[in-house]
């Protein structure tokens, strides 16, 4: 009779995780943690009380569309209000114009379920980079499923579609990268610069990004840091990064545009004189 310690021996061992990750099509196509946290989170938003319909309780939606297919159809953004019935023709500026074509374009592509999905899928990105940077940061990961999940519950009043949902999401990457350059200083601080450029005409949020900056740099001079961040020396560089921040398609004497600018440039100038300083 053969002992059972030869038959154990003689049967082949099963596959580890890990082995089976080491092939890229099995990475691709078995899910991850983050994978069923975002689909979690999507049918979550999208099979709740009210569904999909949620994302619609706020009125503004209408006219986000609509400014979008004008500036679809017209190849240009507005200047005019377009919608004002005692004031026509009055100065007016769409600040949010790539979100409404977006919106607009979504709209005549797969009517509103289009926009409420691409809005859906966006709230569920940002929550899943929430989950993601916490464990990335070395979080245990039943705190971080917890603190993900009541930071995402707390901005519920906020799951709407409009542009400010582009802000949600923006801004969890981009603290992201400020973040992961601080541990180590690399090229990726650059990608800011696109980042802020297409967000400054998606949502007025992206001066959020500069308050971050500013708060980045500060905390790094008290620190007493023994050589700036790539992140200060791009900041010193200013012309890309104000570019970013100032871009859009209204080049006028607006208050609102050279508010913009100045407090851009009055960013640059406390984040410069903080890395002097360290």
């Amino acid at each position: 009779m053969t002992p059972p310690q030869t038959i154990a021996a003689l049967r082949p061992s099963a596959p580890t995780i890990d082995a089976v990750l080491s092939h890229r099509w099995a990475r691709i196509l078995i899910p991850s943690l983050s994978d069923l946290f975002f689909l979690a989170a999507l049918a979550w938003l999208f099979m709740g009380v009210y569904g999909w319909t949620a994302l619609l309780a706020d009125g503004d939606l209408g006219w986000h569309i609509r400014t979008g297919e004008y500036i679809l159809d017209h190849h240009r953004v507005p200047h005019q209000d377009l919608y004002s019935f005692s004031k026509p023709g009055a100065p007016w500026y769409a600040w949010e114009w790539l979100s409404d074509v977006i919106f607009g374009g979504l709209h005549r592509l797969a009517g509103l379920k289009g926009v409420v999905l691409t809005a859906g899928v966006a709230i569920a990105l940002f929550a899943t980079t929430l989950i993601r940077r916490m464990i990335w940061r070395g979080v245990n990961l039943l705190v971080a499923m917890l603190v993900a999940l009541l930071g995402v519950g707390s901005s519920t009043v906020h799951f709407l579609a409009r542009p400010h949902i582009f802000t949600l999401l923006l801004l969890s990457v981009s603290i992201w990268i400020v973040e992961a350059d601080r541990r180590r200083e690399s090229s990726t601080i650059w990608w800011l610069v696109p980042i802020l450029l297409v967000w400054t005409n998606l949502h007025g949020g992206f001066l959020v990004m500069i308050a971050a900056l500013g708060v980045a740099s500060g905390d790094q001079t008290i620190l007493k840091s023994s050589a700036p961040s790539a992140l200060v020396r791009m900041i010193n560089a200013g012309p890309p990064l104000k570019a970013g921040w100032c871009s859009t398609s209204y080049w006028t004497p607006d208050w609102r545009a050279a508010t913009s600018v100045g407090l851009a440039s009055g960013a640059e100038r406390s984040i410069s004189h903080a890395s002097d300083v360290s």
